[in-house]
């Protein structure tokens, strides 16, 4: 057979039996792309076997009675089903009312109050439909349970009749079903029920938005209309004495207002008022108790307690004081009624107070003070009366104005007491209140009275919100003096050592406070809280936009506000582990300095990220600022970050301490702080040497306390040829014995050293554990032999 035949016929034989291969190899792949293609059938729809129909119709049970419990109301909306329609009566009282008031010239003070009050009613409705809302769509959810578990016992009824399952297990199916059934139209029925109060709460809720826009837009007009005159002057109508007031009735309306959103509030807030009342039962029998302690301080000298003692002279008018002042907490933003009833329960408390805690030459404006207030309250009362008010608002400007002239006499403000602080401050004060005061009393006698009540009124507030903060914070700092006095708080290290640091920071923070607190009450008594608040927002809210960087005001103050917190927070547990923890477990000095360095990085560190975060800094974005990071060590930090890693060394392996004796070359001095980039040394001589801590690494370092604190001193000594030198080490050995800072072991040990030029060498070495001392007692040691020397 020729080769090119023979090739052929193999190639013939080789692919005859690859084909049954190849096919066997293609028909998974084609099986498997006619799976892909053709999709799945779905699985089944589940049902109860009959053997698990006794079970599962037991768990069904189960189910359907708590779901009986569902169906009682549940105490919110009990209470908000109970409430609507007295509110809704009131709502519709209050908008007729609301109507007539804006149909006249009211003051800003009264809309302010008015706005407030529909808001919190607003606010109130809002999260009555919140409440429903949820308790509805929880209740929706069952309901679709519902369905699918009659759809489940459908389909299981029918498999059921398919098995010839016996009739008593048929009959079981049905009485769940219908069980179902039951329950789903009780769940229905309550849907309905909560879903068309619902709708009635949302109603009252856009109709006192409604309201509360409508006061808002008056109120922003009456602002706008501030230095418009909306009245005669007052010498014009005084001709009119005889004629009847005007719109008498509407004006009593007014005066009325406030008085169902107070019962309203009352009624809200019952249990905010238990807690109220429960606090005044557990203060008062607590200062009476510190009173008694006050006295027995007092009497042994105590002079810290201060002005703190007053307080506890006065307990129960210290302990209503305080749990009236917690309404701010308790109660934000009340009705104008609550307010007056809360003004006027301060003020016998306030005053008497005052009367302790102010020199006795202060008392007459005390006084003044508290008359003006109560002409304020009656100036209210005459509400129906606007001419007699307005004229009894004329006095009290008058009245005013002649205690502020008298007390800004030349030399009145030397003659007060010398412990009263910014005497220059209280003069500026006093003279921009005088001003104001007159510019209110003109603007009543010409007839802009919305402008002199504004100035006026809110002048003599801000002045009387201030006696009362300023007595809170007094009673606050003497519960804090008491309860820092008591045996349990005396426990603590932190309060027995630092005390009056202590107390003069809790201090400090509750005087700020207060005065946040007052800025905001000043503000909001003269209507422009809403416009600050917006300034602020607005300003902090300014972005500067560089590239992909946006950056606003807010950010950087967010980020230092949490920077100035980590640090807060870092000095405060370390102060905590100083003060109070080392001295329990006696930790060693080295080890809780490594401990506090270690925790306060940390605390940094943590505090730093928490700044970015606030901030809003993408930490995705943290790689390129890491890379620009590295790039600068790079560059220049190379010193920087060596002395930082020498830091953590030393922090770590403690091969110098604080508080240890070192020499570095001819630097010789104790170490004050290890910080994390270098440390501090201060010489015997005074001064204090800053030393990178990388050369404490790097360098030999002669730590003299490592270990101990025990210090050798050599004495040489030279004596004349012909001394008996047994007689001369006797010698000092008696005289390093009779040494008080001389240790005893080590003992003292003499040494004969050998034959000087002119003399018989001898040294003395003694040991010593003041080391901070060891230079005057090598000195006292010289002096002692020599004197021995000398009598020998």
């Amino acid at each position: 057979m020729r080769p090119g035949l023979r090739i052929r016929v193999l190639l013939v034989l080789l692919g005859a039996l690859a084909a049954p291969a190849l096919g066997m190899a293609q028909e998974p792949a084609e099986g498997q792309g006619a799976a892909t293609a053709a999709p799945h059938p779905p699985p089944p729809p589940p049902v109860i076997g009959v053997p698990e129909v006794a079970e599962h119709a037991e768990r069904v049970s189960a189910r359907l009675r708590e779901l009986n419990l569902r169906l009682i109301p549940s105490p919110a909306s009990m209470k908000i089903e109970l409430a609507f329609h007295p509110a809704a009566r009131e709502t519709e009282r209050g908008e007729r009312l609301v109507e007539r008031i804006l149909l006249r010239s009211v003051d800003l003070d009264f809309l302010n109050e008015l706005e407030r009050e529909w808001e919190t009613r607003r606010q109130r409705f809002s999260s009555w439909s919140t409440s429903l809302t949820d308790e509805a769509a929880e209740l929706e959810k069952q309901l679709e349970g519902l369905v699918a578990l009659r759809e489940l016992w459908g389909r299981s009824e029918e498999a059921a009749r398919g098995a010839e399952a016996p009739e008593p297990v048929l009959e079981r199916i049905r009485s769940t079903q219908a069980s179902i059934a039951v329950a789903r139209k009780r769940l229905a029925a309550r849907r309905i029920q909560l879903l068309t109060i619902q709708n009635w709460v949302s109603e009252l809720s856009a109709r006192a938005a409604a309201v509360e826009a409508d006061v808002a837009s008056a109120r922003a007009q009456a602002r706008s209309r501030l230095f418009e005159r909306e009245s005669e002057p007052l010498w014009v109508i005084a001709v009119r004495l005889g004629e009847p007031v005007v719109d008498a009735e509407g004006e009593r309306e007014s005066l009325l207002a406030h008085l169902p959103a107070g019962v309203e509030f009352l009624r809200e807030r019952r249990d905010q008022l238990v807690i109220q009342g429960l606090l005044l039962v557990l203060l008062i029998p607590a200062l009476l108790a510190l009173r008694m302690r006050a006295r027995e301080w007092v009497a042994s000298g105590d002079e810290d307690l201060g002005r703190a003692a007053v307080i506890f002279e006065r307990p129960i008018s210290s302990a209503l004081l305080f749990a009236i002042l917690i309404s701010a907490a308790l109660h934000p933003r009340p009705p104008a009624a609550i307010q007056q009833a809360i003004g006027f329960l301060l003020l016998i408390p306030t005053l008497r107070l005052l009367f302790g805690l102010v020199e006795r030459t202060l008392h007459p404006w005390v006084w003044a003070l508290a008359a003006f207030y109560l002409m304020d309250v009656v100036r209210s009362v005459l509400d129906p009366f606007p001419l007699i008010e307005r004229a009894v608002f004329v006095l009290e400007l008058l009245a005013t104005l002649g205690v502020l002239g008298w007390f800004l006499r030349p030399g009145r403000l030397a003659q007060l007491p010398r412990d009263v602080h910014n005497l220059r401050m209280i003069g500026w004060i006093a003279r921009l209140a005088f001003g104001a005061l007159l510019l209110a009393l003109l603007a009543n006698l010409l007839g802009f009275v919305r402008l002199s009540i504004l100035v006026g009124e809110s002048l003599l507030w801000s002045a009387y919100f201030g006696v009362v903060l300023y007595a809170g914070v007094h009673v606050l700092d003497g519960l804090v003096a008491g309860l820092m006095r008591t045996p349990l708080a005396l426990r603590s290290h932190a309060v027995r050592g630092a005390r009056p640091v202590i107390r003069r920071r809790i201090r400090r923070v509750a005087r700020v406070a207060a005065f946040g607190f007052w800025l905001f009450l000043v503000l909001d008594t003269f209507s422009v809280a809403d416009l600050a608040w917006a300034g602020a927002t607005g300003v902090l809210g300014a972005t500067l936009t560089i590239g992909t960087l946006n950056l606003s005001l807010a950010d950087v103050a967010v980020f230092g506000l949490t920077i100035w917190a980590a640090f807060l927070v870092a000095d405060f547990v370390r102060f905590v582990l100083e003060e109070d923890i080392y001295p329990r477990v006696q930790l060693s000095r080295g080890p809780s300095h490594a401990l506090t360095s270690a925790l306060r990085y940390g605390l940094l560190m943590i505090g730093f990220l928490f700044a970015l975060a606030a901030a809003g800094v993408d930490f995705s974005r943290m790689t390129l600022l890491l890379g620009a990071f590295g790039v600068g060590i790079g560059f220049g930090l190379q010193n920087v970050v060596n002395n930082v890693v020498s830091g953590f060394i030393l922090l770590a392996e403690r091969p110098v301490q604080v508080g240890d004796t070192v020499a570095i070359g001819e630097l010789f001095g104790d170490m004050r702080r290890i910080g994390i980039r270098s440390s501090t040394i201060r010489t015997w001589d005074g001064s204090e040497v800053i030393v990178p801590n990388s050369q404490l690494i790097s360098e030999q370092v002669v730590n003299w306390t490592l270990s101990d604190r025990l210090r050798r001193i050599d004495v040489p000594v030279g004596v004349a040829y012909g001394t008996d030198p047994q007689r001369v080490l006797a010698l000092l050995v008696e005289v390093a014995r009779a040494h008080p800072r001389v240790l005893e072991s080590p003992e003292p040990r003499p040494l004969f050293k050998g034959f000087g030029d002119s003399s018989l060498d001898f040294e003395l070495r003694a040991w010593t554990g003041h080391f901070q001392e060891f230079v005057v007692t090598h000195s006292d040691l010289v002096t002692a032999i020599h004197d021995a020397l000398v009598d020998a």
